[in-house]
């Protein structure tokens, strides 16, 4: 498995341990007063705040390893045993990632839009946004398919009107459930990568902070149709992120070049 894959599979990890957590919550909030078991819904809140707070970068996978064997075994155990594994995860990720963390105003966070926070491996942006198939429909107005496919979950996102020649699509990843709906695109050309991600969320408090792997944090950020998009650039790597209309945006690429990832991020309408 190379990195931009283990990437992905531990940031769909922290999505599935989410999206489990508050499953589990909103059912146990929807039992009758009587019924609730208030300490079950506090551990609950406490491992919601902590897992949105923090996401898994790449320099985490050897001190977690245990803790995410522990969760690749979870399947659909009894509410307690939901409590006790996802708890020792939930402590690892702290104890790893409150190591070294930093103020961005030590470099001058004034120059930025957003709140940024240096972990350890990681970068986490806090913005306030107010505001199966590979075989895709396309047309004039939507050339790769990508809003024909977004529709079949009710959004409507601003999708690239540009991907550089030769870029094949690999596969399709889908999710939905009762916070957010994610379809993310992986394209390819040897060894070269582009994957597109559109997040969905239902409602503003939904939208977790943002987080990017990084080891320079080498973050910048560029007005692009109206919309701050945050960049790091890094290692033949490109990540371009940002929220409008209840809707993440992100792109990343490996050993393209980075012209080509702008021509990409600014053909999005």
């Amino acid at each position: 498995m190379n990195k931009d894959e283990l990437r992905i599979q531990m940031t769909d990890l922290n999505v599935e341990i989410l999206s489990d957590l508050k499953k589990e919550l909103a059912d146990e909030k929807g039992k009758p007063a009587d019924e609730r078991d208030n300490s079950f819904i506090s551990e609950l809140e406490e491992m919601i705040a902590q897992t949105e707070e923090e996401i898994l970068s790449e320099s985490q996978v050897r001190s977690l390893d245990k803790s995410l064997k522990m969760l690749d075994e979870y399947k659909h155990p009894k509410k307690k045993n939901l409590v006790r594994i996802v708890s020792v995860a939930a402590a690892a990720l702290m104890v790893v990632l409150g190591l070294n963390t930093a103020s961005m105003k030590v470099f001058g966070q004034n120059m930025f839009s957003a709140a940024y926070k240096l972990n350890k491996g990681s970068i986490t942006i806090t913005t306030d946004d107010s505001s199966k198939s590979s075989e895709l429909a396309v047309s004039p107005s939507d050339p790769y398919g990508m809003k024909a496919k977004c529709a079949e979950y009710g959004f409507f996102p601003d999708t690239p009107s540009y991907i550089p020649e030769g870029f094949d699509l690999e596969h399709i990843s889908e999710d939905s459930d009762d916070y957010s709906d994610i379809v993310l695109f992986f394209y390819k050309k040897g060894n070269a990568k582009l994957n597109i991600q559109f997040n969905n969320y239902k409602t503003q408090d939904d939208i977790p902070a943002i987080s990017i792997p990084t080891d320079t944090y080498n973050i910048s950020e560029k007005e692009i149709n109206g919309n701050t998009v945050h960049i790091v650039e890094e290692d033949k790597q490109f990540t371009a992120t940002y929220t409008k209309d209840m809707i993440r945006y992100v792109i990343f690429a490996e050993n393209l070049d980075y012209e080509e990832c702008d021509k990409v991020l600014l053909s999005l309408s």
